[in-house]
């Protein structure tokens, strides 16, 4: 869908470049300096958006009390090579790599290759409920948004993660989203990072839920909310 959006609205492709001097509150840093500049003010976003954080309440307490049942205990299944590969094969075939150097295209390449091996460490991770700390480290790139380019507010950072990562955590991810779906724990108003069309399932919500107000002539209300720079405020913690 939005392939189709960007290609008839014309959508220009950004340039990865960045600008000689980059804007950082209302003063000019130089590109020498940029890097220092920039992790200091992705790092310290949050805090500049006088995000209100309320540590003594725990997220799992939250969970808790918009699910009323007992949670169901999660199995652990392990994996099998050949899902291993069909994993692998799902990758997007890219040069860019983290900090490993290896990029998914290396990996879609010995597939076969290594899929013995990545099996057993990933039937490890999951018996011993361990991701292995080097799998986090990841290479931060700003990336341009738009408007000025010059301002450094409009530039977002991206993490290069390690190939061998994004594999572990796809089949952690099938696990879960198996089990959330399983036991009926994600409410059927959750669209957002859900498979089969959750896009086009929430305005078909929205658009009948209109119409059937609108042909018994009740009142029609609707709020919108923009959170603005939302995952920078996530805490990462907890």
């Amino acid at each position: 869908m939005w392939n189709i959006i960007n290609k008839v609205t014309r959508k220009a492709e950004k340039s990865i470049h960045l600008p000689h001097s980059l804007l950082i509150n209302n003063k000019e840093v130089s590109i020498v300096k940029t890097a220092e500049a920039l992790d200091n003010y992705f790092f310290n976003r949050a805090d500049d958006l006088k995000i209100q954080i309320d540590n003594k309440t725990s997220p799992i307490s939250l969970l808790k009390n918009a699910y009323r049942n007992d949670f169901s205990q999660m199995n652990i299944i392990y994996l099998t090579e050949g899902e291993i590969r069909s994993i692998t094969c799902s990758l997007k075939a890219k040069d860019s790599s983290g900090y490993d150097g290896i990029s998914t295209k290396i990996l879609k390449m010995y597939n076969s290759l290594i899929s013995k091996p990545l099996s057993y460490i990933c039937n490890k991770s999951i018996q011993t409920g361990v991701f292995h700390d080097r799998l986090k480290y990841a290479i931060v790139k700003p990336l341009y948004k738009n408007s000025d380019r010059f301002n450094i507010s409009n530039y977002k950072p991206i993490s290069l993660l390690p190939g061998f990562s994004k594999i572990l955590g796809k089949t952690m991810h099938c696990r879960l989203n198996k089990h959330l779906s399983i036991n009926n724990i994600l409410t059927k108003e959750q669209y957002g990072f859900r498979k089969d069309g959750p896009t086009e399932q929430a305005a078909y919500t929205l658009i009948n839920g209109i119409l059937q107000a609108w042909n018994s002539k009740s009142q029609i209300v609707g709020i919108f909310c923009d959170l603005a720079k939302a995952f920078d405020c996530v805490n990462c913690d907890t």
